[in-house]
């Protein structure tokens, strides 16, 4: 083969992969799905002949780790993973996702980005569902939305609903591009912060004061809500300046994902070029 292609992080096999498809003139390609940050020790291992990242911030990320194994051509090419949630949700047999309520775009609404079930399941993320349905019972003039994690069972939020009585209160999106529009989305660590943004969704973070903001929310939105009196000052302080946080986040999402125009179809012909040993993009040392 003239290219082996992975998007694991961190496999033990990786350096001989290289060193094996080197020994016959091909190349060991890494295609990411996650924006490598220094609180995972696989993502350090960057042993690759091109790694094809995200945006700006991956390659500042690589850079920044303390400890790392491997040197590699760094591409950006934008997410083929991000805003493809529909598909992912059908692969794992997620295909009866209905909408609670109905959703018209006039109206003021908010959205809360689910986490991965292995999230979800450690209890962190109960806490910020419960905090954002009794703001929705609250404040009855902006729709809440729930985005589940394409691998979420939605079982937590529904208990979590049921619980409090808010059937009539919040609602189900099915697809992120269904978020585009909200005032603002709210989220624990999920990837999904970087779909919202490129949609010009602002981000209110929940966090406790000893996480690390890997993402840089802080840096481009308001300061994290640590405690749920924290959460209404946050909200009116983006309400109040939604077209600068708007703004914000196209600004984010951009240093995050590249602004690549169509990342699969730049992934296709990076990977062309690299068959044809045409190094004809921008590449990065790392």
């Amino acid at each position: 083969p003239k290219v082996i292609l992975i998007d694991v992080n961190g496999s033990k096999v990786t350096p001989f992969l290289r060193l094996a498809i080197n020994s016959i003139g091909g190349k060991l390609v890494h295609v990411a799905h996650c924006i490598p940050t220094d609180n995972f020790r696989k993502l350090s291992l960057t042993d690759y002949d091109y790694a094809l990242v995200y945006g700006q911030s991956s390659i500042d990320s690589i850079n920044a780790m303390p400890v790392r194994y491997g040197n590699t051509k760094c591409v950006i090419t934008g997410s083929i993973i991000l805003g493809t949630d529909r598909d992912y949700a059908l692969l794992y047999g997620q295909n009866s996702i209905d909408p609670q309520i109905e959703h018209s775009h006039n109206e003021r609404f908010c959205v809360v980005l689910g986490s991965t079930p292995s999230l979800e399941g450690k209890g962190r993320v109960t806490p910020v569902y419960e905090s954002m349905i009794r703001w929705a019972k609250d404040n009855p003039g902006t729709k809440l939305y729930f985005k589940p994690h394409p691998r979420s069972d939605k079982s937590l939020w529904q208990r979590l609903v049921n619980e409090l009585e808010a059937e009539k209160s919040v609602g189900i999106f099915t697809s992120m591009s269904e978020c585009e529009g909200a005032d603002f989305a709210v989220a624990a660590f999920t990837n999904a912060v970087l779909d919202v943004a490129n949609l010009g969704v602002p981000v209110v973070w929940v966090a406790d004061e000893s996480e690390v903001d890997y993402f840089k929310l802080e840096s481009y939105f308001v300061p994290r809500v640590s405690s749920y009196v924290d959460l209404p000052d946050r909200v009116n302080t983006i309400i109040s300046n939604l077209d600068y946080y708007r703004a914000n986040a196209k600004s984010f999402g951009k240093y995050h994902l590249g602004g690549v125009d169509n990342p699969t179809k730049y992934v296709a012909r990076t990977l062309e070029s690299i068959v044809k040993s045409e190094e004809n993009f921008p590449a990065v040392d790392v």
